[in-house]
């Protein structure tokens, strides 16, 4: 989820900054006009009110709703669950254990994995549209992750030419700041610096 990324923000692109290519700013266009509101239906309760724009602090607020909704719906059976649900944030941390990936995940809506979902979902749909009219494929999709793998993990999709490398992509990344922003891929790289650290950025 990229808990520890920091979140100084690094000044995405406009659509006008990106190549005059005609299908990549169609992916650009349809990725905000796909994601806005995506993200602004699933956006936490505070996060919302207070107008917060944090991947993390979204994250966290989400987890800790699904901590609380898994307590009301499982209450501790024992006096030894009762005594470890006392504890501040047990539930947090216990939940996601006793419940499956996929059920949590479908909560955590604003998270960093079903943002690359569906971001991957939109520009798809761009691609192909542009596949059945081109011979040649000029822009490439490639899920990519960076940090400890299934510990502290971010993922998002880069946007390459064919036969180049993610690392020389714009990053489609909308979970950083909770809005449907585009990088070049170093100064995306920028913003994960401590995830970075824990594991360099690889394609899915």
């Amino acid at each position: 989820m990229g808990l520890l990324s920091p979140e100084h923000i690094v000044p995405p692109l406009e659509v006008a900054d990106l190549p005059d290519d005609e299908q990549l700013r169609a992916m650009a266009h349809a990725y905000k006009r796909e994601l806005e509101p995506y993200l602004r239906e699933n956006k936490p309760f505070w996060m919302r009110t207070l107008g917060v724009k944090s991947g993390t602090l979204t994250n966290i607020e989400q987890s800790a709703s699904w901590g609380m909704s898994w307590l009301a719906a499982r209450p501790p059976e024992t006096p030894l669950e009762r005594v470890k649900y006392a504890i501040p944030g047990y539930s947090l941390f216990a939940a996601p254990r006793y419940s499956s990936a996929q059920e949590r995940e479908l909560l955590l809506k604003a998270g960093c994995i079903p943002c690359q979902t569906k971001t991957y979902e939109v520009l798809g749909k761009v691609v192909d549209q542009y596949n059945q009219n081109r011979e040649e494929l000029r822009w490439v999709l490639t899920k990519i992750v960076v940090g400890l793998p299934h510990v502290l993990e971010h993922h998002t999709v880069a946007v390459h030419r064919q036969r180049t490398t993610f690392q020389t992509s714009y990053v489609f990344d909308p979970w950083i700041v909770q809005a449907p922003k585009i990088y070049v891929y170093g100064e995306w790289l920028v913003q994960m610096a401590n995830l970075n650290i824990l594991g360099a950025p690889r394609a899915e």
